[in-house]
């Protein structure tokens, strides 16, 4: 390896591009983990929910048992004093201004799947250092 280093006339270069190839290592790592982390919480959450909401509206939809009826007494009827009417003076109330109708709620969608992905990313940034490589070769050469 240091024979490698020490025949290259630019050793910044080298230096730039294990710092680029480290950087995309950690980047992929990254992708990873939150693949494998916390997107799978997410599903698991999501499936829940929807569980959850299925049971409650299984729940409402079942009748419910109905008891006995018990008995009631009927009232009796006692005859009461007519009210006298009061004159009251007559005020128009406002018209109620117009609201909009609520947002109807869309249904939960994945998120659109855009952009290379983690193997796009990464051949991509393979490609990049490979044509990095290959350039300083021809330069050198």
């Amino acid at each position: 390896m240091r024979k490698i280093i020490e025949g290259v006339r630019s050793r910044p270069f080298i230096i730039i591009l294990v710092v680029i190839v480290g950087l995309l290592a950690l980047v992929i790592m990254g992708i990873g983990a939150w693949a494998i982390l916390i997107r799978q919480r997410q599903i698991e959450a999501r499936l829940r929910a929807a569980a959850t909401a299925t049971a409650i509206a299984r729940l409402l939809a079942e009748e419910t048992p109905t008891s006995t009826p018990t008995p009631t007494v009927e009232p009796t009827f006692t005859p009461t004093a007519a009210p006298t009417p009061t004159p009251t003076p007559f005020v128009t109330p406002p018209l109620p201004t117009p609201t909009p109708p609520p947002p109807t709620p869309t249904p939960w969608e994945e998120v659109p799947q855009t952009g290379f992905g983690g193997i796009g990313f990464a051949l991509l940034a393979s490609a990049l250092a490979i044509s990095l490589i290959i350039l300083r070769k021809l330069r050198l050469g």
